[in-house]
């Protein structure tokens, strides 16, 4: 190959090479900002079933799966009293004190039996009270 063929082949490669590493950048910050809005989109599933059908409805409904995303979330915003809520919804439904991971699963799969009985909704009620009370004020800019 003649010296040329090669610096334009060499300049082809770094080329297509910084190609590469940007799609990946851009990738990666698509990643890093899906998982930022994560948080705040847990935190507006959370508000709008529980406005809508109480705690019931929201660990009834899909939304219920990333009730723990949820609450690391109302902490890490200062939303301290609206995560003991939280905290002690999720407590109602998992007496048994299931590992996170085994209590998502029950609930992916609707299997959270508590849900179902008329003490723990009673109990879930009066949670649904103290959240509509917005205690950390909004949590929806």
């Amino acid at each position: 190959m003649e010296p040329g063929k090669w610096m334009s082949f060499g300049m082809l490669f770094i080329f297509l090479s910084a190609g590469c590493t940007k799609e990946n950048k851009d990738q990666s910050n698509l990643t890093s900002n899906f998982y930022q809005q994560k948080p705040q989109a847990t935190i507006e599933q959370l508000v709008a079933e529980v406005d809508n059908g109480g705690f019931n409805q929201y660990f009834f409904n899909s939304s219920g799966v990333d009730c723990f995303e949820t609450l690391k979330a109302l902490k890490k915003r200062g939303k301290t009293q609206t995560a003991q809520i939280l905290q002690r919804a999720i407590h109602l439904i998992n007496p048994e004190n299931l590992p996170e991971n085994q209590l998502v699963e029950k609930l992916r799969n609707r299997a959270v039996n508590e849900l179902d009985d008329e003490q723990v909704n009673r109990e879930l009620s009066k949670l649904d009270s103290l959240f509509y009370k917005e205690p950390d004020g909004p949590l929806i800019p």
